[in-house]
């Protein structure tokens, strides 16, 4: 009897969750189904304020284009919009800056009327998507392995992310071959155009922005001390008043100077006074950093 109870009872569990499964599976649908329908009919307002494709040659969909082209206009809001918060006059009226940034931004975002022109650059293959995708975590990166005082943590951060992007850029390489009917008039140059000398598909590569960034990263894991130090300095900068920031710079320009010349001096008085200077200058920068 017991054994049976308990049969039906994991007969009910069963059947229970199988029946959640289903409608479950049936609320997910019906909610994908919701938002195709909310966006669809949001698509001709979207169209109306981006603009639409003109010219669709590729197998991308058009809703695709269009919400690519909704992420480029808030990216071009928030870059023009800090642009003209910088400059004198307009910067200071907030309403007058947002005027201006928005209407900016959809003149800009509404010329681009073709899927080609949206994935040249847009996508993983085009200028701003490579620009994005090498940049940004290089600068993200920049700023979080410079935060750690160890050398040896910052020197193998900078190592290991320049191997990536090499790797990144040798793999890529096919990929982001600039088209041959888009050379234009360099392909005519001599030493460019044809023969034993067509240098072009190896120059015209977007995988030479990852190389780049992979040789700022080889450069600044060399010069790491150097570049530490700038580090330092600039944020040690940022905190301090700007009368205070003018002082330091000028301090160390002087430090700089008077160390070269107790380098250079062979006279015992001139060198004892240099020193006395380097002194009074090193005090001054403690002081004024600490303060």
């Amino acid at each position: 009897m017991n054994k049976k109870v308990v049969s039906l009872i994991i007969l009910l569990l069963t059947f229970s969750i199988f029946l959640t499964a289903i409608v479950s599976a049936q609320q997910s649908q019906m909610l994908v189904d919701n938002i195709d329908k909310t966006l669809k009919s949001l698509e001709p307002l979207v169209k109306y304020i981006v603009g639409d494709i003109t010219d669709s040659t590729s197998t991308t969909k058009a809703s695709e284009i269009l919400f690519i082209k909704v992420l480029f206009l808030i990216i071009l809001i928030a870059i023009i919009y800090k642009a003209v918060e910088r400059t004198p006059t307009i910067g200071e009226n907030k309403a007058v800056s947002w005027v201006i940034t928005i209407i900016a931004s959809l003149l800009a975002v509404r010329l681009i009327t073709t899927d080609a022109l949206v994935n040249f650059l847009w996508t993983p293959t085009g200028v701003l998507g490579v620009a994005l995708i090498t940049i940004l975590p290089f600068i993200i990166f920049f700023f979080f392995i410079e935060g750690f005082g160890e050398p040896l943590i910052r020197k193998t951060g900078w190592m290991v992310f320049a191997v990536i992007y090499f790797l990144m850029g040798l793999l890529r390489w096919n990929e982001l071959k600039l088209n041959p009917a888009n050379y234009g008039d360099v392909a005519n140059i001599p030493i460019f155009g044809g023969g034993d000398y067509n240098w072009l598909p190896f120059i015209l590569n977007l995988s030479w922005v990852y190389m780049i960034i992979g040789i700022l990263a080889v450069i600044i894991f060399i010069y790491d001390s150097k570049v530490r130090a700038k580090y330092v300095s600039n944020s040690i900068k940022a905190g301090m008043k700007t009368s205070d920031a003018v002082e330091l710079a000028d301090l160390e320009d002087e430090l700089r100077r008077v160390r070269g010349s107790i380098v250079k001096t062979t006279d015992k008085e001139r060198s004892k006074n240099l020193i006395a200077r380097q002194r009074e200058i090193l005090e001054r920068i403690e002081t004024l950093i600490g303060s």
